[in-house]
């Protein structure tokens, strides 16, 4: 009997033989890469999930930013006065919301502009909002502003402006304003007059010929009535400043600009010096000043 090594030498592997059959079966294909693989199973869930959400429908809008949303479609394509029913019915939505919202706590003017945000957060263009909010301390409580323009064209907007009063955490609205239409919305508080009435300017401007037009009115609160004391429209490059009791209006003259283009130089600007008194303001000086 041969042994286990004398066995091996005498065997012979036919390596020709399955090279020849390799041979005859043609080049081998070559594999693909799990890299190629796993490419094709992203761009396929990518695929399912896309069509997915297509068959999927839009959420319908709802609560109060759905109804203010419907009511502002009815304004499309009206003048101020025709669309005057439909923004009464936004600012009874709006106000009436707040009110609720606001009577029981003591939000800082942050928070109440965040909640006007979420009020008109489903308008698309051409609608549009600029909600607005201040605070300042009065008679041991706060005095706070909320405000909001509601647009429907680049000229046509509505301003809403409710004052609420703070007091031991509790708060109420006092007074509501319109300002004037076509406007945005800003704000200056300025010292309590003599009487202790609280005092704010209100300004605002809007698209002109050339430069753009200020509105500012001075408005004094006793506890029970907001009044106007006094006011400046559609000023020509108007610019408000208040600086202690004193009040600086700035303006160009619309015809010396003309004037002034046409002769390719600057115009001047010019300069009205107010103060402050319990009455409104009194005028003071007035100077030109360089362009």
């Amino acid at each position: 009997m041969k042994k286990f090594p004398e066995l091996l030498s005498g065997w012979r592997i036919p390596i020709r033989r399955v090279s020849n059959l390799v041979e005859a079966r043609g080049p081998s294909r070559p594999r693909a890469s799990y890299g190629t693989w796993a490419l094709a199973i992203v761009v396929a869930l990518a695929l399912t999930g896309s069509m997915a959400k297509a068959r999927r429908k839009k959420p319908r809008r709802a609560g109060l930013p759905a109804r203010i949303h419907q009511l502002i479609l009815k304004a499309y394509g009206l003048s101020l006065d025709e669309a005057k029913p439909t923004t009464d019915q936004i600012q009874a939505l709006v106000l009436s919301h707040l009110d609720t919202w606001i009577q029981n706590r003591a939000p800082s003017f942050v928070e109440v502009r965040r909640e006007l945000e979420r009020e008109f957060g489903t308008l698309r263009y051409p609608f549009y909002d600029d909600c607005s909010a201040f605070s300042a301390p009065w008679k041991g409580g706060q005095i706070l502003g909320a405000g909001y323009s509601v647009g429907w064209s680049e000229y046509d907007r509505v301003n809403v402006v409710a004052l609420y009063q703070t007091m031991d955490h509790h708060t109420r609205r006092v007074a509501v304003t319109h300002f004037v239409p076509r406007t945005n919305l800003n704000y200056i508080v300025v010292s309590p007059d003599s009487a202790g009435n609280f005092r704010l300017f209100i300004w605002g401007t809007r698209p002109g010929k050339a430069e753009p037009r200020l509105t500012a009115i001075l408005y004094a609160f006793d506890g029970q009535h907001l009044k106007p004391l006094w006011e400046k429209k559609d000023v020509y490059d108007g610019k408000l400043a208040v600086e202690g009791h004193r009040v600086i209006l700035t303006s160009v003259n619309e015809a010396a600009y003309v004037n002034a283009v046409q002769q390719n130089t600057l115009p001047h600007r010019h300069e009205a010096f107010y103060e402050l008194t319990s009455q409104g303001l009194k005028f003071e000086s007035e100077r030109d000043i360089p362009f």
